[in-house]
């Protein structure tokens, strides 16, 4: 299954002694074009409680590539456009280390993260990043103008390989759409400076 793409909100700041209560389900079960292909979808939705308060919620959004179930919704193919780059803010390179240190705090351990044969069994170039790693170093250039209350999306575009240099563009922007109405924040983009080829979007809505 392939990470494609994360929604999350966190209602408000969570203290470091707080007693919570997380919950996890799975929703959304649909078929979704993949090329000439058909794959399935799934939602994956996790909801983080200080008592019987909700403070954060997030959907991480799975696609698997060859799987085909009959009797599902069926997603519209989405189109996407030439991707032109923005003017760099920033950016960060990828190393192997980097890829191990990850694996082991967040506890994904795929060996297409840290090993560079498996990688390439599994058709990739080299080794890939996590992806919420590379979100969440883009979520992390914001520092603390992102708020304590926000909605963050991100879609995935393409792996980011291990090593290598990715750039990254952070905007300002009064427009940013949550689903949920327009309001201020920020557009966040990653991308391999050397290719030109996207490897996120992301964007967040402060609350």
């Amino acid at each position: 299954m392939v990470h494609v793409a994360n929604r999350i909100e966190q209602l408000r700041p969570v203290a470091v002694r707080e007693a919570l209560t997380a919950t996890t389900w799975a929703r959304n079960l649909v078929s979704r074009p993949v090329g000439e292909r058909m794959g399935a979808q799934v939602d994956l939705v996790t909801e983080v409680r200080s008592g019987p308060e909700l403070v954060w919620q997030g959907v991480s959004t799975y696609l698997a590539r060859s799987t085909q179930i009959s009797g599902l919704p069926v997603l519209e193919r989405v189109e996407h456009g030439a991707f032109a780059a923005p003017s760099p803010t920033g950016g960060w390179s990828t190393s192997l280390a980097d890829s191990k240190a990850y694996a082991a705090v967040s506890g994904d351990r795929n060996p297409i993260h840290t090993s560079r044969l498996a990688a390439r069994g599994f058709g990739y170039r080299s080794t890939i990043a996590h992806g919420m790693d590379t979100a969440a170093r883009a979520l992390a250039a914001l520092g603390p103008v992102r708020g304590d209350a926000f909605t963050w999306t991100v879609e995935f575009a393409s792996p980011v390989l291990v090593p290598g240099r990715v750039a990254l563009a952070v905007e300002r922007r009064d427009d940013v759409d949550t689903s949920g109405g327009v309001r201020g924040g920020y557009a966040l983009t990653v991308w391999d400076p050397k290719r030109g080829k996207p490897h996120l979007t992301s964007v967040l809505a402060h609350a």
